[in-house]
C-alpha cells in the first residue's frame, strides 16, 4: 500500500469553533490556516483502540468533533459515546460536544476497526484560535482489549503505545467532501413513570448512584432485585455505583486526588455505562456534614442540580429518591434520630428539585415505619400496631434493631423490607401481599394479585383441593393461602405443598394468623425471589471486582508501572457478568405453581 493511500485510510478528528475554525485535538499549534500541519499516527491492526487527552482553557460555544474514516470507528468525549459505529462513506461526521466539554483535562477516545491489517491513520490539524487553547498530548493506542473507563480523561494509559508519526497530509486535498452532522444524545422518550406505574421498558440499562445506602444494597441484592421484579419481560440490566458516605459532590470518590477529579470520574463513568435509567439517592451523609440551616440545603439543592443537569446529556430518565429516616436503636449506641428533622428537610429539597426539572421521585422519608411494617413478613415482635411500637420505647429498639444494627444503615433484614417499599413507592401504587382465598362452601380459589387455572377439588370425604397459581411479579412477601368457611373446623389439620415449573418446592405449613372468620397460611421467602436475589449478589459481587479492584491503585493508579500488566485481567469479569446476567432474566420469570391443600391423616 502507497503512503498515499495509507493516510487515506486515516480516521482525521477536528475540533471546529462557532466561527468556523479548525481547532487542533492533536498536531502542533499554529497561527494561521495557510499554515496547516497535521500530525498523523499510523496504526496496523483490525482493531485499534486509541485515545488523546487535551487541556482546554476558553469558551465552550458551538465546539464540534469532527471526524472521518474509511473504516468503522466508535467515539468517544469524555467518557460519553458518541458513535457505536460510525460508518463515513466518503464524508466528515461533525457532533456538537459544548455540552460535554470542559476547562482543564478533556479526552477524546476511539475504537478504529479497519477491513484487513493493512496501515490505517488518524490525524488532526489546527489553526490559531485567541478564544481557546488547547495543550495536547501525544495520541496513544492499544491493540489489547482495555479494561473498563479507558475511554475516560483520567485513565492511567501510561503502558499504551505512542502511536506512529506519519507524513504531513494537506488538508484541501484530502479531507471527504461532505459533513454530516450526527446527534449523540440518546432520546429518553416518554417518561417511564404514568397511571400505570413505573415501567421498565426493554434493553434499559440501570444505574444505581449515591451512597452508603446504594453500596450496601449490593451486597444483600434486595434492591436490585424487587426493582427487576418490575420489569416481568423486559431486558434490564442494573449497575450498582454506590460508594459509602459519598456526597451530590463525589466527596469519596477521588481516592488519592480531590473530590473534583472524584466527580469528573463518577460523571465520565456513569457517561460510559450508557444508563436509559439514574437512580439518584442522596441526602443522608449531607444532612449530617452540610452546615446547618439553610445555607445547607441550599448547597445540596445546589449541587443536586448540578447533578441532574451533568447527567442530562447521557438522555437517561433520572429518578431522585428521597433519604430515609432513622430508626431508634438501644444503648449504648447513640440515638441517631436526632437527625430526623434534618433528614426531613434534605428530602424536602429532593422532592423540590425532581418537581422543579419534573423527574420522578420517590419519598423514602413519609410514613416510612408504616410502610416497612407492611412491606415483608411479621417476626413475633411486631405483632402490635406501629402506634403501639411507639408507645414503648424499649420494645421499639428491640424490634427496630432486627433491621439494623446502628439505626442509620440496615442489614439484610432490614433491605428486605426497605427495598419492596422503594419499588412500590417508585411503582406509584400500595404494596401488595399474594394471597389466594379458599372457600370450600362456593368451590371458589380466588388471588389478591395473579392468576389462577386448573382449580380441581376432590370428590373424597377427605378434603383435598389442588390449584395451578401464577404470582404477578416476583416479590420477597412470601406467598400466603387464606382458608375459610368450613376448612376452620379443621384448624391445623392441613398439609399444604407447592410445586414451582422448574421444580422448587416452598414449605407452606406455618399459620400465621388465625381468628373465627379464617387461618392464614405463609410460605416463608419466595424461593424463586430468593434464587433471583442470590444471582443478583453474585453479579453485583463480579461487577464491583470489575470496576473497583482491591488492588486498583497497583492496576490503574499511580503504580500502575509495578503490577499493570495484570490489568488485562479484570476484562475477564465481563463475560462472566454477561452469563449470570442471562440467568437473572429467566429467573425473574414467575412461573406456575402447583398448590395442594389436603387434610392431615390423622384428622
Amino acid at each position: 500500500m502507497t503512503p498515499r493511500k495509507s493516510l487515506l485510510r486515516c480516521c482525521r478528528l477536528l475540533l471546529v469553533s462557532g466561527a468556523g475554525l479548525a481547532i487542533m485535538f492533536a498536531g502542533a499549534r499554529v497561527t494561521t490556516a495557510d499554515e496547516l500541519k497535521p500530525q498523523t499516527a499510523v496504526v496496523s491492526a483490525k482493531t485499534t483502540w486509541l485515545r488523546q487527552t487535551v487541556q482546554f482553557s476558553g469558551a465552550a460555544t458551538n465546539v464540534r468533533v469532527l471526524l472521518s474514516s474509511q473504516g468503522n470507528v466508535a467515539a468517544y468525549f469524555n467518557g460519553q459515546r458518541l458513535s457505536r459505529s460510525a460508518a463515513f462513506e466518503d464524508s466528515v461526521l461533525a457532533w456538537d460536544v459544548s455540552t460535554l466539554l470542559r476547562p482543564g483535562t478533556n479526552c477524546l477516545a476511539i475504537v478504529l476497526n479497519t477491513n484487513d491489517e493493512a496501515q490505517g491513520s488518524i490525524a488532526a490539524w489546527s489553526d490559531g484560535v485567541e478564544s481557546a487553547q488547547w495543550e495536547p498530548n501525544p495520541w496513544k493506542s492499544t491493540t489489547t482489549p482495555p479494561p473498563i473507563g479507558w475511554q475516560q480523561t483520567d485513565f492511567n494509559d501510561r503502558d499504551w503505545a505512542v502511536a506512529v508519526a506519519g507524513a504531513a497530509l494537506d488538508l484541501k486535498s484530502s479531507a471527504p467532501n461532505g459533513m454530516r452532522q450526527q446527534a449523540w444524545a440518546v432520546d429518553a422518550g416518554a417518561s417511564r413513570k404514568s397511571d400505570l406505574g413505573f415501567a421498565f421498558r426493554d434493553g434499559d440499562h440501570v444505574v444505581l448512584l449515591g451512597g452508603t445506602f446504594v453500596e450496601r444494597a449490593q451486597e444483600y441484592g434486595y434492591l436490585e432485585t424487587s426493582l427487576n421484579s418490575l420489569s416481568k419481560n423486559a431486558h434490564v440490566t442494573f449497575r450498582n455505583l454506590g460508594w459509602s458516605a459519598d456526597t451530590v459532590f463525589a466527596a469519596s470518590r477521588g481516592i488519592f486526588d480531590s473530590p473534583t477529579k472524584g466527580y469528573e470520574r463518577m460523571i465520565e463513568h456513569v457517561r460510559a455505562e450508557e444508563p436509559t435509567v439514574i437512580f439518584l439517592c442522596y441526602g443522608q451523609n449531607e444532612a449530617m456534614e452540610f452546615p446547618s440551616g439553610d445555607p445547607g440545603l441550599q448547597m445540596f439543592k445546589s449541587q443536586l442540580k448540578q447533578l441532574y443537569v451533568d447527567l442530562q446529556p447521557t438522555g437517561a430518565e433520572i429518578v431522585i429518591v428521597s433519604p430515609h429516616p432513622f430508626l431508634e436503636t438501644p444503648p449504648p449506641l447513640p440515638n441517631p434520630t436526632r437527625w430526623n428533622p434534618r433528614l426531613q428537610q434534605y428530602a424536602g429539597v429532593a422532592k423540590s428539585v425532581a418537581l422543579s426539572v419534573d423527574t420522578p421521585f420517590v419519598d423514602l422519608f413519609s410514613a416510612f415505619l408504616e410502610g416497612m411494617e407492611q412491606s415483608g413478613p411479621r417476626e413475633t415482635v411486631s405483632q402490635l400496631a406501629v402506634d403501639d411500637i411507639d408507645s414503648h420505647p424499649d420494645l421499639s429498639r428491640v424490634h427496630f434493631q432486627s433491621w439494623t444494627d446502628n439505626g442509620m444503615h440496615w442489614n439484610a433484614a432490614g433491605y428486605a423490607r426497605v427495598a419492596p417499599l422503594l419499588a412500590a413507592r417508585l411503582n406509584g401504587k400500595p404494596f401488595a401481599t399474594e394471597r389466594v382465598v379458599v372457600n370450600y362452601t362456593t368451590k371458589q380459589v380466588l388471588p389478591s394479585v395473579g392468576q389462577i387455572r386448573n382449580i380441581n377439588w376432590s370428590a373424597e370425604n377427605r378434603f383435598q383441593v389442588q390449584f395451578e397459581f401464577r404470582a404477578k411479579s416476583l416479590s420477597v412477601s412470601p406467598l400466603t393461602i387464606q382458608l375459610t368457611d368450613k376448612m376452620l373446623d379443621l384448624r391445623n389439620g392441613f398439609n399444604i405443598t407447592s410445586q414451582h415449573e422448574s421444580g422448587l418446592p416452598t414449605d407452606l405449613s406455618n399459620v400465621v394468623t388465625g381468628d373465627e372468620e379464617s387461618l392464614t397460611f405463609c410460605s416463608g421467602q419466595s424461593t424463586r425471589f430468593e434464587f433471583l436475589r442470590q444471582l443478583t449478589v453474585s453479579k453485583n459481587e463480579l461487577y464491583f471486582h470489575r470496576w473497583r479492584p482491591q488492588n486498583i491503585t497497583y492496576l490503574f493508579g499511580f503504580r500502575k508501572h509495578e503490577q499493570g500488566n495484570n490489568a488485562i485481567e479484570i476484562a475477564q469479569f465481563d463475560p462472566l457478568i454477561d452469563e449470570i446476567e442471562k440467568q437473572i432474566h429467566d429467573a425473574k420469570q414467575t412461573q406456575w405453581q402447583t398448590i395442594t391443600i389436603s387434610q392431615s391423616d390423622d384428622q
